[in-house]
């Protein structure tokens, strides 16, 4: 049995906007089998370097990096960022091992704004790896998550931008869950398609720790 459970982060307490609120109403609607769990500062392990150094920095994205990896490694469960809203039930996804998605045609950039892994996953041992193996905490440059992936997948196997399975883990194209970038306008009618589980909609909370 998959465990239905939904993982995301926040932390400092900031007050969510009302796209996130929106977008957490949309998985209770299409996903109302799963349960919603938070992380914060409350219920994560602060104790560990990588996490503790983060926290003091402010760096809550990249807090929530360590956090989603971390916890999808141990727990297997469905990872989203506050600004995915969810369209239609995903469970038809979950048939695979896992799933990173990319997010801009003609390039291998992998998104990690949804998350979906088995426990123990070979990948996911190799990211946490190298969280932490960084020596010098005090002057790491901060890497997102999906900086983090590629780099680490460059120096295996590098997929091209298709719908694929290798090695265990299957990748989608931008359409099923970033049918729209940043510097777009997003107009629901036209870049919503018929596979589009979902839409990332670029919040950018993660600049908050900058404030």
């Amino acid at each position: 049995m998959i465990p239905k459970k939904i993982i995301s982060c926040w932390f400092w307490k900031w007050k969510k906007n009302e796209l996130m609120n929106m977008c957490t109403k949309s998985w209770k609607t299409f996903l109302p089998e799963y349960e919603i769990i938070e992380f914060n500062e409350d219920n994560s392990p602060m104790d560990i370097p990588f996490i503790k150094e983060m926290y003091k920095r402010k760096a809550w994205a990249f807090l929530s990096d360590y956090i989603r990896v971390r916890a999808l490694y141990n727990y297997w469960w469905v990872y989203l960022d506050t600004d995915m809203e969810i369209l239609k039930p995903i469970d038809n996804l979950l048939k695979d091992d896992c799933f990173l998605w990319y997010d801009i045609d003609n390039y291998n950039y992998l998104n990690t704004s949804i998350l979906w892994w088995v426990k123990w996953n070979w990948l996911l041992k190799w990211v946490l790896e190298y969280y932490d193996s960084i020596s010098d905490l005090e002057s790491y440059w901060l890497e997102v998550t999906w900086h983090v992936f590629n780099k680490i997948l460059e120096n295996k196997w590098l997929a091209d931008n298709s719908n694929q399975n290798i090695n265990w883990v299957q990748f989608y194209t931008k359409d099923y869950f970033y049918p729209y970038y940043a510097w777009w306008k997003f107009d629901r009618n036209t870049m919503i398609k018929k596979n589009t589980y979902a839409v990332h909609h670029w919040n950018n909370s993660w600049w908050y720790w900058h404030q």
